[in-house]
């Protein structure tokens, strides 16, 4: 089966939501689903003065350990079952629903635990980023699928980029607030809670939007009949389960080199950020408890970069490599 008979008749103009605001919609869930953790991560200032030097690291191992292992699950689960991912559409919806209610709830705590000047266990940090990890990995994986079909089928052909925009912005975000207020001297646990509270407020966002994503008519169809209802083409679905191993090999090929300078951006960013708080400060200039945030949020900045441009290079080998080179 080749890939134009997986392609959709265009959706009627009358059925259709304006683009721009579905687009909005998967901005904010792609935000919602990664902003945690980078808020987190970006409060190291706080979590070393609780827990020491090596927060970082423990933080980045739970964290991967939750993610990388749900993403694979789901991985598996859509190799062996192709199909059913998207008939059962609505489960899937109220999955991602739980998975912000838990980022929603992680984010309180800590927002509670940093203005309460409550002390952190190690342990129990441990744990819930190793849930929200799998939160994480469940949430962009969930929300890919939508975009992915907004995007195949729904007639919306920029959602898969809104997603992965709204995923850059969920870095950027965090690394906006935490630079911003280097200069002025507030205390790492009060810009602590103001990056928890930015999280809080983007996961309400992202809620909301799921909300309004699924009133849209396209998507209101593909819960009730599937991906055949939805692209109205019967059977869509069947040929999607035929050809499913072929259709992921033609989707790398489009994407694959954007992949690769997202994965090697994320690797230098687990990497350099492990490293920020062993980096001798030289100098009065930033404060020694302030160097880590400063060339964390430098290069996740870099990264912000790399994700935004990613998803519009696609004209010539020169701009589906100018995201590595900005990252690097």
């Amino acid at each position: 089966c080749c890939d134009y008979e997986l392609e959709a008749r265009p959706v009627a103009a009358s059925q259709a939501q304006p683009s721009r605001w579905i687009d909005a919609c998967f901005i904010a869930l792609g935000a919602a689903s990664d902003i945690t953790f980078n808020g987190v991560v970006l409060s190291v200032a706080y979590l070393r003065e609780e827990l020491g030097d090596n927060v970082l690291t423990l933080i980045g191992q739970a964290h991967f350990w939750g993610s990388g292992g749900m993403m694979l699950l789901m991985f598996a689960l859509a190799l062996r079952n192709p199909g059913g991912m998207v008939q059962s559409l609505p489960s899937q919806c109220q999955s991602l629903l739980v998975t912000m209610l838990y980022m929603l709830s992680l984010n309180s705590a800590l927002l509670l635990t940093a203005l309460c000047s409550w002390p952190l266990s190690a342990g129990l940090l441990r744990f819930t980023i190793l849930l929200n990890g799998a939160s994480t990995g469940s949430a962009q994986s969930l929300v890919g699928l939508f975009s992915g079909l907004m995007t195949k089928f729904g007639g919306q052909p920029t959602c898969a980029a809104a997603q992965m925009g709204g995923v850059g912005f969920g870095i950027a975000l965090p690394t906006v607030l935490q630079l911003a207020l280097l200069p002025f001297g507030i205390s790492a646990r009060r810009v602590a809670g103001l990056s928890y509270a930015l999280a809080v407020a983007i996961i309400l966002l992202g809620i909301a939007a799921l909300a309004a994503l699924r009133r849209t008519e396209a998507f209101r169809r593909c819960e009730h009949g599937g991906v055949d209802e939805m692209s109205g083409r019967p059977g869509v679905a069947a040929a999607v389960s035929k050809s499913f191993g072929f259709w992921i090999l033609a989707r790398l090929r489009h994407v694959g080199l954007q992949s690769l300078a997202l994965g090697i951006g994320f690797a230098s960013t687990v990497y350099s950020g492990l490293l920020t708080p062993h980096v001798p400060p030289r100098g009065s200039l930033p404060a020694r408890e302030l160097l880590p945030t400063l060339l964390m949020g430098t290069n996740n900045v870099c990264d912000f970069a790399g994700r935004w441009s990613s998803p519009r290079s696609t004209r010539g080998i020169w701009m589906r490599t100018t995201p590595m080179m900005v990252r690097a």
